[in-house]
């Protein structure tokens, strides 16, 4: 009894530390996640679906309008995240951007047109898209305000945006099992509403001075940054053809559970906390690009394992490998991106999500490609070829002079 009161403090001391406003942030990062985790991991299947009351669309329709998403993403990313590095309030940014998202799921829950899908809900979902990278902003200037440790910080946000993922993604299948696609839709929209509220009544607002303002891009970008942007990139285009392809490679080529998808991204959501929390204490102690070489191991070790599996429980099973993937890659990803370049929170932030969403088309090439000529299985081999780029890609950034000791 006396280790569970203890454990309890010392829970409850983790927590007081980051501050009244920091744990909104953390139920803020909460609630993005379940938002995208009923979005994101659903809309291959929403597209492709062959038996539900999905689009019943062709693999080249979802990479249309992923392309197409990811474009107008990536420019809406980079636009707002200079309007905050120029001295706008992320904090309504982050809000604009919420409530964007609130609106694509509605239209997604009511038409089953591809045109509305890629009118409509494709434009608010790209809008929709900034919320996550200004929400870190938010989040980095709430840590320089107060002192509070940033890596730590981040990983903690990470760590709540994939218990997000938890909720979301088990409720979306779980949805979709029960009542349809826009079941799991308007839950993405409750959500969103719900995340706006608390940002409108709680979350602080800041304003830079106009001293502190800055042009929004720096003019000097070193190569390396760039280097480590291609990575992210590579190692979200890995993570991507998982996610986009496992619930077609369980329904439509193993004719496993529809639950299980849901399943098996709410667990590894469940694993990677852990990993997170735990891998902002290593980086105190270890060089951070040694640690997410370490996660490219893991990963390749995943990915391999999932190409020669048939069964629910194997899937399980792997997600341990996943889930310390994802953890140490997300982890300590924001950070070291941030750090790259410490004064432009707002560009780097954008430019860390937007390897997320190039990431998320690169990888539905490789789903197209698969599911027009061989099966969606074999779009795995493609995730394995990337964690071997990763791989040798980090060995070589990690020894440049500025990050061996990083």
């Amino acid at each position: 009894m006396e280790w569970v009161v203890k454990s309890m403090k010392q829970k409850v001391h983790f927590f007081s530390k980051f501050g009244r406003i920091g744990n909104w942030l953390i139920l803020s990062s909460i609630m993005t996640g379940s938002t995208f985790a009923f979005i994101v991991p659903v809309m291959s299947y929403f597209f492709l679906d062959e038996k539900g009351n999905g689009l019943h669309a062709k693999p080249l329709d979802f990479l249309i309008y992923l392309i197409s998403i990811t474009v107008l993403g990536t420019i809406c990313n980079q636009t707002m995240g200079r309007f905050a590095d120029k001295g706008f309030s992320a904090k309504w940014i982050y809000m604009f951007s919420i409530g964007c998202s609130a609106l694509a799921t509605l239209f997604y829950a009511n038409t089953h047109s591809i045109n509305v899908v890629f009118i409509m809900g494709g434009l608010f979902i790209a809008l929709g898209s900034a919320a996550i990278p200004q929400l870190f902003t938010l989040s980095r200037q709430y840590a320089d305000q107060t002192n509070i440790n940033v890596g730590q910080f981040n990983s903690v946000l990470r760590a709540a945006f994939a218990a997000g993922w938890v909720i979301g993604a088990s409720f979306a299948y779980e949805l979709i099992a029960r009542v349809g696609f826009s079941g799991a839709f308007y839950g993405a929209s409750i959500v969103s509403c719900l995340a706006v509220i608390v940002a409108l009544f709680v979350l602080p607002t800041y304003h830079k001075s106009k001293d502190a303002r800055l042009n929004g891009k720096p003019e000097h970008i070193p190569i390396g940054f760039w280097m480590l942007a291609a990575l992210m990139v590579v190692g979200n285009v890995a993570n991507n053809i998982y996610l986009l392809s496992i619930p077609l490679i369980i329904t439509n080529e193993l004719h496993l559970s529809e639950s299980l998808p849901g399943k098996l991204f709410s667990l590894v959501a469940i694993l990677e906390i852990p990993f997170m929390l735990y891998s902002a204490k290593l980086a105190n102690k270890y060089n951070r690009y040694h640690l997410v070489i370490f996660s490219f191991v893991l990963a390749f070790c995943f990915y391999v394992g999932v190409y020669f599996s048939t069964q629910a429980w194997q899937f399980m099973v792997l997600q341990i490998f996943n889930a310390g993937f994802i953890g140490i890659f997300a982890g300590l990803g924001i950070s070291i991106v941030q750090d790259q370049l410490p004064k432009y929170v707002g560009f780097t932030s954008a430019i860390y999500t937007n390897t997320l969403r190039i990431g998320s088309t690169l990888g539905a090439l490789g789903i197209f490609i698969s599911g027009e000529y061989f099966t969606y299985q074999s779009a795995v081999i493609g995730s394995m070829i990337c964690m071997i780029i990763c791989i040798v890609g980090m060995l070589i950034l990690q020894a440049s002079p500025s990050n061996k000791s990083v």
